[in-house]
């Protein structure tokens, strides 16, 4: 005995809902991913702008350099 329409749910409805639901989490991973790269992208634009005037740290010598600057100066 029927007793009204059955309300199914369509299977394309289900399949659609997942679709944008990992959609969404792919977009959150995104665009957590571009908050972070672009903090990094301040840090090293600020440590590209800083000079031996500006950074706290000399710049760096290679060893070659070392060893050439210790041998004149024993001369």
């Amino acid at each position: 005995m029927r007793t009204g329409p059955t309300l199914g749910v369509c299977p394309r409805c289900t399949a659609q809902a997942a679709r944008n639901a990992l959609l969404r989490q792919q977009l959150t991973r995104l665009q957590e991913e571009v908050i972070q790269l672009r903090a990094q992208l301040q840090t090293l634009q600020a440590q590209l702008s800083q000079t031996s005037a500006t950074s706290h740290k000399p710049p760096p010598v290679s060893k070659a350099c070392y060893w050439r600057v210790r041998a004149v100066s024993f001369v």
